[in-house]
């Protein structure tokens, strides 16, 4: 058996101690426990006022797409609220469209019907021909409510899905 050269013996001591530290850290952060689970309510009508106080709790952003927020009015009704991220400001979500408040991905274009709304990007804009003007009826609001489009005030797109359609027809996405 050969004997380790001169060399590698004066290395011996400074290779202990870098491989002493180098020793392995745990730098992972403490997990936590998973909260326990709410309780399931039982019989559907509880059920569904849970689902609903639980969407409720979570806020629509005026910075939310188009598509978000008028899903959320859909589901929560006339009265649901958005939240300026920028100032913290609460405000109803439809006054805030109707007063002519951005949002991305939605598009008002005046016509002697009434509103036409854009369809430009699937999951940002208005998902399906006029789906915008009949979720507002559907909630109840009537053709004279009155939009702010590009400074101008415009009665609602309400009547604006009669002269596309003809019974028994199905609108196109464009």
């Amino acid at each position: 058996m050969k004997k380790p050269s001169r060399v590698l013996w004066p290395l011996l001591p400074a290779l202990a101690l870098v491989g002493l530290s180098c020793a392995p850290v745990d730098d992972s952060p403490e997990v936590k426990p998973a909260p326990a689970p709410l309780e399931i309510p039982r019989g559907l009508q509880p059920r569904v006022k849970a689902a609903i106080d639980n969407i409720r709790r979570r806020d629509l952003r005026t910075d939310n797409s188009f598509w978000t927020v008028f899903h959320g009015i859909l589901g929560l009704g006339l009265d649901t609220e958005l939240v300026d991220p920028k100032t913290g400001q609460r405000v109803n979500a439809v006054e805030y469209i109707r007063q002519g408040g951005s949002i991305r991905g939605m598009t008002f274009t005046p016509t002697p019907d009434g509103l036409d709304v854009g369809m430009e990007r699937m999951f940002v804009s208005q998902g399906h021909q006029d789906q915008f003007v009949a979720e507002m009826t559907q909630q109840g609001m009537t053709p004279d409510t009155p939009f702010k489009v590009g400074g101008m005030t415009t009665r609602s797109g309400i009547s604006c899905v009669t002269p596309r359609c003809t019974r028994g027809s199905r609108p196109s996405r464009s």
